[in-house]
């Protein structure tokens, strides 16, 4: 059985050497692949989304100045 496990940055080395220690597992490197396939809805989801994003620019505010009004 294959796992995926996602660990913080500042952990993996630790991670790995504890896995390391247990004789029932196998570790593979697997490199992260920078191509990402959509599906076909999720295309046209992405699309509306930027241009309901465009649609309303004017609107949009820095998140910095979001920050300072919530306080």
């Amino acid at each position: 059985m294959k796992f995926n496990i996602k660990v913080k940055d500042n952990k993996v080395a630790f991670f790995i050497e504890l896995l390391k220690n247990l004789d029932f597992v196998d570790i593979e490197k697997v490199e992260e692949s920078e191509e990402v396939v959509l599906k076909e809805k999720e295309k046209e989801l992405l699309l509306k989304r930027l241009e309901d994003l465009s649609a309303h620019s004017k609107e949009l505010i820095d998140w910095k100045d979001f920050k300072q009004q919530q306080n």
